[in-house]
């Protein structure tokens, strides 16, 4: 097994913090204790707390990327099966995402309204998980969008709009049946959409 680098503890220490507490509040120096890592590496790293926020960012995308491809739902030959497979993987998430929010919501809220660096990694990194989940909603929708339903691309966005609301609307009540909520309306409606 690897050994976990310095750089990746800040990293980590990053995701978490930035993810529960929000950007704006969380201070190096917290990073640093959470990381067990000196300011002084901190800063051999990282020439700022923005760098280490983009850096958070990249990495929320890959290991959400990397633990969806992980799960058993995505081996599933029926597309529709593998669609439901995710929505109850999110499910199983739901009391996680309301005890740590999400970073890149966090960051949407947040930072991204005064650091244009900032605004711009979060909306590229909406942009990308969206196209990265839009193919599993092909079998829902239209190649084009003409012949009234959606296409995958505007499902992934309905559906990334749907959880970032819940999510904020579950942290607000504690309650993470917000969220499942959220994916039950989700799959009503793609339920509509299934050809006849």
């Amino acid at each position: 097994m690897a050994r976990i680098t310095a750089k990746e503890k800040l990293v980590n220490a990053a995701l978490e913090l930035m993810a529960e507490k929000d950007y704006m509040v969380t201070t190096v120096d917290e990073i640093c204790e959470m990381a067990a890592v000196s300011k002084g590496s901190f800063y051999h790293f990282f020439d700022s707390k923005e760098e280490l926020g983009l850096a958070a960012m990249s990495a929320f995308f890959q290991v959400s990327m990397d633990e969806v491809g992980a799960q058993e739902f995505m081996k599933l030959e029926d597309p529709v099966a593998r669609v439901y497979g995710y929505l109850d993987y999110m499910d199983r998430k739901a009391e996680q995402l309301q005890r740590t929010g999400c970073l890149l919501g966090n960051f949407a809220v947040g930072a991204a309204r005064t650091n244009s660096r900032l605004q711009e990694r979060v909306s590229q990194t909406f942009d990308n998980l969206a196209q990265a989940i839009a193919g599993m909603f092909s079998p829902f929708a239209s190649e084009n969008g003409e012949d009234g339903l959606p296409t995958a691309q505007e499902l992934a966005e309905l559906y990334l709009s749907i959880m970032e609301g819940t999510i904020v609307l579950g942290r607000a009540h504690c309650d993470p049946e917000r969220i499942r909520k959220g994916n039950r309306w989700f799959r009503q409606y793609l339920e509509t959409l299934v050809p006849a």
